[in-house]
């Protein structure tokens, strides 16, 4: 597992700020983050969907991103993600279950059309 993690002192010089700041962001639950025994870290992924919330002016209660399996596109409110893969639960957005009739994430509807193309 390559994740990279990163202190919040780093955090802080990232951003250009102090890490009081940093540190209140972790403690008021806006800046999402892992407790390791006393020591806070904020993995890379976690610091990018911040970045994406706070870059498009999400509140803060917004804290986690789904992403349509069959599209990709980012979302960032439960109410865009309205269905699922019939085969694994993957989700699916609004966009793709209504105008393209999907069922399937990416995966699961390559594998159903390789099976049709074969018979």
């Amino acid at each position: 597992m390559n994740i990279k993690f990163y202190s919040l002192e780093e955090v802080a010089e990232i951003f250009g700020v102090n890490y009081q700041l940093i540190y209140k962001l972790v403690k008021n639950g806006e800046l999402p983050s892992v407790r390791i025994g006393r020591v806070f870290r904020v993995s890379e992924l976690q610091l990018k969907e911040y970045m994406d919330r706070q870059s498009l002016g999400l509140p803060a209660s917004c804290t986690s991103v789904k992403i349509c399996s069959r599209c990709g596109r980012r979302y960032y409110s439960e109410l865009s993600i309205t269905g699922s893969c019939k085969e694994c639960g993957a989700p699916l957005c609004k966009t793709c279950i209504e105008n393209d009739h999907v069922e399937y994430c990416e995966i699961h509807q390559n594998q159903i059309s390789n099976k049709t193309s074969e018979r």
